[in-house]
């Protein structure tokens, strides 16, 4: 399935293989612990957090593109969800983590469609 942005196509291809590296960052990070057992421990985990937002923002940007979004308008929306959870990051380096995670992912790909458009 391909979507446009701004006149370009992006393969949702592109996505899945973003979550599949995500995803095996996180597992990588996590070790052997589960996020609720790492997230009842009461310490930091930022690497965890990091790429916990990074799975989040693309499965996010993934549903809105399978229920007919335009890249664009998916973009927006991950963005925007990010921007809502901001006062977190304040609150905690895990939170800050989470966003960081999730901000960078989401550039990448807004980048990459760039730069391939280019």
């Amino acid at each position: 399935m391909s979507c446009i942005l701004d006149q370009t196509m992006i393969d949702t291809d592109q996505i899945d293989r973003e979550i599949a590296t995500a995803e095996r960052h996180l597992a990588e990070a996590a070790g052997d612990q589960s996020l609720c057992a790492i997230g009842r421990s009461g310490r930091p985990f930022p690497a965890v957090k990091y790429h916990e937002g990074a799975v989040a923002s693309l499965a996010a940007l993934r549903s809105r593109l399978a229920a007919g979004d335009s890249l664009e308008d998916a973009l927006a929306v991950a963005r925007s969800k990010l921007t809502r959870l901001g006062a977190l990051a304040e609150k905690s380096t895990d939170w800050e983590a989470y966003l960081e995670g999730g901000r960078a992912v989401i550039e990448r790909i807004t980048e990459s469609i760039r730069s391939d458009s280019a």
